[in-house]
Order: C-alpha cells, then sequence, then structure tokens
C-alpha cells in the first residue's frame, strides 16, 4: 500500500508540479492582462473536466473496486454519458468567453475541442480503482517528457495560448490511448448496445445526486474565481489565480492518501466497521496538523515564493494566500468526510452541502454589495469552507455518523 501512495503521490505532484511551471512560464512571458485571461479560461477549462465526470468517475470507481473488473457496456455507457455533458459544456464555455473575454475564433476553437476532450479524462480514476498506481505513474511521466516542451516552446516564444490548449487535447488523448492499453486485460464481458442503454439509465438515476453535486461544488468552489473574473481587471485575477495555484499545490500529498486508500476503506467499511471508523479518525487529524503546517509555511515564506518565481509585479498574491490557507483545513476535512457519505451512499447529502456553500457565497456578496474587494472575496471564500465541510455536518439531521466521528477525533485518544 505504501508503494501505491507514493506512486499515487508521485503521479499528483507531476501533474501539478507541470501545471504550476506552466503558470510560471506564462506569467514570466505574457503580460500580466493576457496572464490573467489565460488564468481565467484554465478554470474554466478545468471546471468542465472535473463537471464531466461528477459522479460518473465515482459509481465506475467503486464498482470497480468491488468487482477488481471493468464491465464494458458500463465502460461505454460512462463515456457516452462523460462526452455529452463535455459537448454542453464547451458550448456554455464558448459562448460565456465570445462576450467579452476571447474572440478570436482560433482561441475559441481551442478551448471547445478541450473541453470535449474532457471526456477521456477517466484515466486515473480507471487506474487507481484498479490500484494500477505505478502504470499510472509511468503514463503520467512519458506524457511529461512527450508534452511539456512543446507548451513550454509555445508559451516562450510564442505566447501562444491557443496552441498550448491544442497540445493539451492531443494529451489528453495520448493519456487516454495508453491507459487504455493497460487496463484491457480488466475488462470483462460483451458489449451489448442494450445493455448500454440500461447502464446510462442506471447511471441517470444512481449518479444524478453525485453529478448535481458536483455541478454545484464546482460552481461554488469556482465562484470567487468567477467573481473575480467579473468584478475585477484582468491583472485581478492574474494575481488571485497564482494565490489559488500556490494554495492548490497543498493538496498533492492528501488527495493522492485519500485517493488510494479509498477501495481499502470501501472493503474495511464492510468488514471491519470499528477499525474502518478508526481510520477515518485519524485521516481527521492529520487534516488538521497538515493543514495548520501548511498556514505557518505560507505566512512565513508565501511572499518571498511568490516574488521569486512570478516576479514582484505579483507579490500582492500573497495576500490573498494568506487568507486562503486557511482553507486547507476544512477542504482536507471535507474530503474524509465526503468520503465517509460516499461510502455509506448517502449522495444527497454532498448536495445539500454545496447547495448551502453557493447560498453562503451569494448572500455574502450580497450584503458586501458594490464596495466588495478581491479581498473581501478570499475571506468569503473561507467562511464558505468552514460552513460546507464542517459546520454542515452538525445540522444536517442525515449526518449523525459523521458528527460522532469528528467529536471522536476530537476527544478520543489515539490508541494505534
Amino acid at each position: 500500500m505504501k508503494l501505491q501512495v507514493i506512486a499515487n503521490t508521485l503521479d499528483k505532484i507531476i501533474k501539478l508540479g507541470t501545471s504550476f511551471i506552466i503558470s510560471i512560464i506564462a506569467a514570466r512571458y505574457l503580460v500580466k492582462d493576457d496572464f490573467g485571461i489565460f488564468v481565467y479560461i484554465s478554470m474554466l477549462i478545468s471546471s468542465c473536466v472535473a463537471i464531466t465526470g461528477a459522479g460518473l468517475d465515482t459509481i465506475l470507481t467503486k464498482k470497480i473496486a468491488e468487482k477488481k473488473r471493468i464491465d464494458k457496456s458500463l465502460f461505454i455507457a460512462v463515456l457516452l454519458v462523460r462526452f455529452s455533458i463535455a459537448l454542453v459544456l464547451a458550448l456554455g464555455v464558448v459562448m460565456h468567453l465570445s462576450n467579452g473575454k476571447a474572440t478570436d475564433v482560433f482561441t475559441l476553437g481551442a478551448v471547445f475541442l478541450l473541453c470535449c476532450m474532457a471526456t477521456l479524462a477517466i484515466s486515473e480514476s480507471l487506474l487507481v480503482s484498479l490500484l494500477l498506481n505505478k502504470q499510472l505513474l509511468t503514463i503520467t511521466i512519458i506524457a511529461f517528457v512527450i508534452f511539456s516542451g512543446g507548451k513550454v516552446y509555445l508559451l516562450i516564444f510564442l505566447n501562444s495560448i491557443e496552441a498550448k490548449f491544442l497540445l493539451d487535447s492531443l494529451e489528453l488523448l495520448f493519456i487516454f490511448i495508453a491507459s487504455f492499453f493497460v487496463i484491457k486485460v480488466f475488462f470483462s464481458g460483451s458489449l451489448s448496445w442494450l445493455f448500454v442503454l440500461q447502464y446510462i439509465k442506471e447511471l441517470m438515476k444512481s449518479a444524478l445526486p453525485l453529478w448535481l453535486n458536483g455541478l454545484v461544488l464546482i460552481i461554488y468552489s469556482r465562484l470567487d474565481q468567477l467573481y473575480v473574473g467579473q468584478i475585477g481587471k484582468s491583472s485581478d485575477m492574474a494575481e488571485y489565480g497564482i494565490s489559488i495555484t500556490i494554495n492548490s499545490l497543498a493538496l498533492i500529498i492528501p488527495t493522492a492518501i485519500l485517493s488510494v486508500i479509498f477501495p481499502k476503506m470501501v472493503t474495511l467499511y464492510r468488514s471491519n466497521l470499528p477499525r474502518y471508523q478508526h481510520q477515518t479518525i485519524r485521516l481527521l487529524r492529520f487534516a488538521v496538523i497538515y493543514g495548520v503546517l501548511w498556514i505557518v509555511c505560507c505566512h512565513l515564506f508565501g511572499e518571498y515564493f511568490i516574488t521569486l518565481l512570478y516576479g514582484i509585479e505579483y507579490s500582492y498574491s500573497a495576500q490573498y494566500l494568506n487568507i486562503l490557507s486557511y482553507g486547507i483545513v476544512f477542504i482536507i476535512i471535507g474530503q474524509v468526510a465526503g468520503q465517509w457519505v460516499l461510502i455509506e451512499g448517502k449522495y444527497w447529502i454532498s448536495l445539500k452541502r454545496s447547495a448551502v456553500g453557493i447560498m453562503v457565497i451569494l448572500l455574502c456578496y450580497y450584503i458586501m454589495g458594490n464596495d466588495i474587494a478581491i479581498k473581501d472575496i478570499a475571506y468569503i471564500s473561507l467562511i464558505n469552507l468552514l460552513t460546507v465541510n464542517f459546520i454542515m455536518y452538525f445540522c444536517l439531521l442525515d449526518t449523525k455518523s459523521v458528527r460522532e466521528i469528528f467529536l471522536r477525533a476530537i476527544y478520543e485518544k489515539d490508541n494505534g
């Protein structure tokens, strides 16, 4: 299991590290306003990828973790549903951008293609659910070697964000094909279009709460960036985007750990509930300790780190980072509790939490009115994370088991 965690962590380090380095290069070689537009479009694209797989990937991963096999008809059904969602999202993003942020046909075409290619961004879920983390790492390294140099060249010498997006599409296609050759030995059953249709109906029913939650979750988690993009200048989006990028680095290790142990936790829940509860308590305590360490690092070294990497003109990003860093504690707590809710099958809880999150943000924006500053948006984001990932579990009627785990994590001694 340790090797699985290490492989998955390295995979996430490479992926997020690549995005991190690309953002630094873009900030260094693009003018500040163009970099702000690049950050905004990248945020919309990543949102499309997340929404496309929300719920569907979770259901598929859970089935694979239970059976250690991939039903061919289910696999095709998931891809078809993902493509339908990605196509609608791609059209929405292009229409939104064409109203002001980007009007160039080539840019809009590249963004549309990349959003549609979100259909294929399923490889990591499949490989992790089969505990093929070493193979996932190998594919990621190969893709990094093939494509990262081209992205750097396009940004440094051509200042072309649209060409970079086209290369991203090719990379997604390559990773999907490579992953397919790895997982094909795990396919079972014969492909039947009748079964595909049945699975689509089943997915639309069983994954609907999770998909709606994913949609609402992405909206509320990106609402601050969307709002900054609407009320601020492109330069404001650039500075705020940098703080978001750096803060997301803190999630590499905890996300890798939770991804790898999820199949084990599913089995443990069914076979040894006390042991499962004990493991969850330890994860919650880890979230607090890890989050506090991240907060300290951001306050001590954040401004120096940003100035060193991005340049003095982006130093104000440290002000946003200091605020947003407190949210890491609540994000990881939310991930741990969300895993519990998922395993128990109480999908609607997540939807309720996310819906409340949106209402909290919009209410705060309404109260602040036209006097709202970018720093206020960061504080509102922090309040929202506290509400959704902690307070809500003490307010909902059907979260008693999670409340008990929270309280045990606070008061119960760890006996190993």
